[in-house]
Order: C-alpha cells, then structure tokens, then sequence
C-alpha cells in the first residue's frame, strides 16, 4: 500500500475513534484520558512506520478541536491563555 493511503486510513481511524470517545457518556477528563492512553498509542504505531507527516496538521487539528471541547474552553480560547502566567 502507499503511504498516501495509509494517511488517509489514519485520518479515518482517528475521526471514528474521536467520534466514539465523544459520545460515550464520560466526563471530559476521563474522554481525555481515553484519548491519552488508548487513542493516541492506536496512531503512533502508522504514524512512525508510515511517511505521512503531511497529515499531522490535520491531526493535531482534530485531536485539539475536541480536546478544548471535553475541557470545556471556548472556542476563541487560545493555547497560551493556557500557559500564560498569572499577573497579581
């Protein structure tokens, strides 16, 4: 098979998968941690044999897209809102 086909069957994996931890009736921390120990390890495996670092943008997309939502951030809420020091 070709990579190229590979990508896009990781993109497939990760949207289904995504879908089924979302709608699960969990709390937003535990579809985290499913996201973290059980998601994430099913896609290191193409993602290092595989030449398919083209779609790691629209994995991260997708992955952060609903990691906000299951935290509860708003969507206007950026990444270094997150990190950014507290003033006194």
């Amino acid at each position: 098979m070709k990579d190229t086909r590979r990508g896009a069957e990781t993109l497939e994996l990760l949207s289904e998968s995504l879908l089924a931890i979302n709608k699960c009736g969990l709390q937003g921390k535990f579809k985290i941690w499913c996201l973290q120990f059980m998601l994430i390890p099913k896609l290191l495996w193409p993602l290092l044999v595989y030449d398919i670092c083209s779609t790691t943008v629209a994995i991260e997309a997708n992955i952060n897209k609903h990691t906000m939502k299951w935290l509860g951030f708003l969507r206007v809420f950026q990444t270094w809102q997150c990190t950014a020091k507290k003033q006194s």
